[in-house]
């Protein structure tokens, strides 16, 4: 897994292949032709100030890392956090990210 952190990737998520929806994130698909999942993370400043949005990617980069996401390598995904994340608790978190991946895993097949 590796995190996106240029700009240009960023911009290549305007013409998504998929689009999923969830309670607390958007979130932008791209198939990829590099063997491995990639994932942005975006949270506006309408979620927090500076040190919410920052444990919110500090909390999503974790239980990215528990999640074994070599079943779903190939896809490139835009992780956009809605305004609602910045009340929810660590469990409820890793359950709205287990159904992107599940999501994807399915897509997949």
């Amino acid at each position: 897994m590796r995190y996106i952190c240029k700009r240009s990737e960023y911009l290549s998520f305007q013409k998504s292949d998929m689009i999923i929806r969830s309670n607390y994130f958007l979130v932008l698909c791209l198939h990829d032709t590099e063997p491995f999942f990639s994932v942005g993370i975006t949270i506006s400043k309408r979620v927090g100030n500076a040190v919410v949005r920052n444990k919110i990617k500090r909390r999503i980069k974790a239980c990215l890392r528990e999640k074994n996401t070599e079943k779903v390598s190939g896809w490139k995904i835009n992780l956009i956090a809605k305004p609602t994340i910045a009340m929810i608790d660590w469990l409820t978190l890793k359950s709205s990210l287990e159904d992107v991946i599940q999501k994807l895993e399915k897509q997949e097949n």
